[in-house]
C-alpha cells in the first residue's frame, strides 16, 4: 500500500515523522490541520497537499510567509519525490513510499478519508511519546 510520509523539521530542532494514506493533508496552525505548525510560523490553512491522478500536488492557501517547494515560491505545483516544503523556518520533506506488496495505486490512496488520517496520526503521535 502506498503511503505519504512527512518528515517535519521544526525551527526549534524537533523532528516529527508522520505517515498517511489520505487523499489530502492540510498544513497550518489550525486545529483541524493534519500537520499543525506554530501560529507564528503558519496561517490557519497554509498549504494543501492532495493526491491527484498524476501524483501529489501542493496548493498554497496563504502567503504570509510565502510557502516554498524546493526553494521556489508557488501557488500550485506538482510535488516531486523527496520534495522539501518550507513554511517560515519549518521544513517538511514529502515522499511517497510503497509497502512490500506494492499493490496500491494513487487512485486507491485518494479514496482514503481525511477522518481516518486524523485518527491514525493522533494514534501514532500518542504511541510515540
Amino acid at each position: 500500500m502506498e503511503t505519504i510520509r512527512f518528515r517535519v523539521q521544526h525551527a526549534d530542532g524537533r523532528v516529527e515523522e508522520l505517515v498517511t494514506e489520505s487523499s489530502q493533508v492540510l498544513v497550518g496552525s489550525g486545529r483541524h490541520c493534519e500537520i499543525r505548525l506554530p501560529i507564528d510560523e503558519a496561517r490557519v490553512e497554509h498549504v494543501l497537499i492532495q493526491v491527484a491522478p498524476a501524483g501529489l500536488r501542493a496548493t498554497a492557501r496563504a502567503f504570509d510567509p510565502p510557502p516554498k517547494l524546493d526553494e521556489v515560491e508557488f501557488t500550485q505545483a506538482p510535488v516531486r519525490a523527496d520534495a522539501v516544503l518550507a513554511i517560515g523556518k519549518t521544513r517538511i520533506v514529502i515522499s511517497v513510499a510503497a509497502s512490500p506488496e506494492g499493490r496500491t495505486s494513487f487512485a486507491q490512496v485518494a479514496r482514503a478519508t481525511r477522518a481516518s488520517t486524523r485518527i491514525w496520526l493522533w494514534a501514532w503521535r500518542g504511541a510515540s511519546r
